[in-house]
């Protein structure tokens, strides 16, 4: 029976009481037996799951050894953290690429969820191959110790690797979580979620959400299949709501964890559906609320099947027109989810759009009213909507409130679709409006991400010096398409740090930076080591912020120079500047 579980993103963090007061094992050597003690320790006193950066989360205790030995302490915000190893393959300091096992598929591996586990091991899952032919879609996760090393005992047939064929072999993830831990019983499990889009039958496109999960207390267990999810670890949805259409397309763009107003928790997938009350080519912005078994939600949405749509007009051009949402944010106590994302008409005009589902799944109409003249929209937008007139062609592509409360901000930023047009970080109030004159203070990422499209991942928020979230600072990780004498089609992963100057306007934090006065730390690249004319293609999907303070980042870069691109799996970690162990500064 399900006892327990504790939900770990941006919101919250799980932490065990460390009632022994032990010292740390000293050198290389004594590694295993460190981590031994922390696995006994975690599933000795698995404790409640507390909000992440509030005054309990204080009172928690991370054990003091592992901030002794997770990196080096004290290094600029930021910073790659050099302690990261290699695995297979030779690469600069602190970045790390991971070659997997592609079973006969085209050889690009991509990692779409990272996460951290109570024993503080890290997980990268994602697509091992390419679908091809009639192959089964392959499943790829791969461990590490704290320390960025890989977990030699987490293994079925290939050192600190797992695999698990899906036997559809048209599945292509889109995005993922790394982030549960569950207790049932004694035992303890962490579990991952993988969204992707399924193209076996072309006429209908389908959202399909894999899940799998292992025993924290066997290092070497393989994952199984979620319960819910059985018996090949995956589960399609479609909102059926253009079936007398040629086609009748779901098809997913993003992922997010939510808690309902029971205070247990929810996963909104994101996306687009076709309605038949537009034309067959036309489709809504879409949500689908489903628990973590699978089950979609009936409560949420107008059709008691847990969908909720957003038809969005486009104010420039004509139909048909296609609404998509790529970003979501869900939020605590029930209280629904953002979703950003675009619409694009018939003459490929692209505009962001931002909106709100309450908790029942019903568009909150006094996001960006009418009469919020501080809203930065056309007014066939508005009631529900916030569109942005200064950036034509793009989409909004991560949200996160920084603080979700009367007078919080809502920080967004908006990726380009053209090359025309520069990405923007924004923040907003929590009704849509701003306090700032339009263009509300954005920030143009420009010219460091000028000359070709960018595509953010993730909004983490920063914490202070006492280890908690403070809401006037935010990171945003991403990878852009960037020019360079070498290699025009280089892809570069990015860390960008801002911050609320408390005037309302937004500014790049200069002490966040690869070189003093920069601003930004771009470039995060893995070479492939073929000489000076090294393809430098990295690409970021997945973030997530430690226990610690530090950022993971993971994804894809290429292996090879040749013009089809071979990718392996990346990873790497950004140092906080500080390492927290129970809340506060570390020494």
């Amino acid at each position: 029976m399900l006892i327990g579980l504790s939900v770990v993103s941006l919101l919250f963090a799980l932490a065990w009481v460390d009632e022994g007061g032990h010292q740390p094992p000293e050198g290389k050597a004594s590694h295993d037996a460190l981590q031994r003690q922390l696995d006994a320790r975690a599933r000795a006193t698995f404790a409640r799951t507390v909000p992440f950066g509030s005054p309990e989360a204080r009172k928690e205790t991370v054990l003091p050894e592992v901030v002794a030995k997770a990196g080096s302490i004290g290094g600029r915000d930021g910073d790659l953290d050099q302690q990261i190893r290699v695995f297979t393959v030779t690469n600069e300091p602190g970045i790390s690429r991971y070659i997997a096992d592609y079973g006969g598929r085209p050889p690009v591996a991509t990692a779409y969820a990272v996460g951290q586990t109570s024993g503080l091991r890290i997980v990268l899952a994602g697509q091992a191959g390419l679908p091809s032919g009639s192959f089964p879609t392959r499943i790829g996760i791969i461990q590490f110790r704290n320390d960025g090393t890989i977990d030699p005992d987490f293994s079925v047939s290939d050192i600190g690797r797992q695999y698990v064929d899906i036997s559809n072999p048209q599945l292509h993830l889109v995005s993922g979580l790394a982030v549960l831990d569950e207790t049932i019983g004694t035992s303890f499990l962490h579990r991952i979620y993988l969204l992707a889009e399924d193209r076996s039958n072309p006429s209908q496109y389908n959202f399909a959400l894999l899940c799998f999960r292992r025993p924290l207390d066997d290092p070497s267990a393989a994952f199984t299949v979620c319960p819910g999810f059985e018996p090949a670890g995956v589960r399609y949805y479609n909102a059926n709501l253009a079936s007398s259409c040629p086609s009748n397309h779901s098809r997913p763009g993003a992922i997010a964890l939510g808690i309902n107003a029971a205070n247990l928790p929810v996963i909104y997938l994101g996306g687009s559906v076709q309605r038949t009350f537009n034309a067959c080519g036309d489709y809504d912005m879409a949500v689908l609320q489903v628990n973590i078994a699978g089950d979609p939600q009936t409560g949420f949405g107008p059709f008691g099947t847990g969908w909720a749509t957003a038809f969005v007009s486009h104010s420039a051009g004509n139909p048909p027109y296609v609404g998509v949402a790529r970003a979501l944010f869900g939020l605590p106590a029930g209280t629904g989810v953002f979703f950003g994302g675009s619409v694009r008409n018939g003459a490929g005009s692209e505009h962001a759009i931002l909106g709100r589902f309450n908790g029942s799944g019903s568009l909150v109409s006094s996001f960006c009213a009418a009469s919020d003249t501080s809203c930065d929209s056309p007014s066939s937008y508005r009631n529900g909507f916030r569109g942005f007139s200064s950036l034509p062609n793009g989409e909004v592509a991560a949200v996160a409130p920084l603080s979700f409360a009367s007078g919080g901000r809502i920080a967004l930023v908006r990726a380009r679709t053209t090359s025309s047009d520069a990405a923007r970080a924004q923040l907003i109030n929590a009704n849509g409006g701003c306090s700032t004159p339009l263009p509300c203070n954005e920030v143009v990422l420009a010219p460091a991400f000028g000359d070709g499209p960018l595509y953010p991942a993730a909004i983490l928020p920063r914490l202070d010096t006492n280890g908690i979230i403070d809401p006037r600072f935010f990171v945003l990780v991403g990878w852009g398409m960037v020019s360079d004498p070498l290699s025009p089609t280089d892809g570069k992963a990015f860390a960008i740090a801002l911050r609320d100057n408390e005037t309302g306007s937004l500014v790049l934090d200069a002490g966040f930076a690869s070189t003093p006065g920069a601003g930004h730390r771009n470039v995060i690249t893995w070479p492939n080591n073929s000489g000076p004319s090294a393809v430098r293609d990295t690409r970021i999907h997945a973030a997530h912020r430690d226990r610690q303070g530090r950022i993971l980042l993971a994804g894809s870069n290429r292996a090879t120079e040749d013009s089809g691109g071979e990718y392996d799996m990346g990873f790497a970690r950004l140092q906080g500047g500080r390492v927290f162990s129970d809340g506060f500064e570390s020494p």
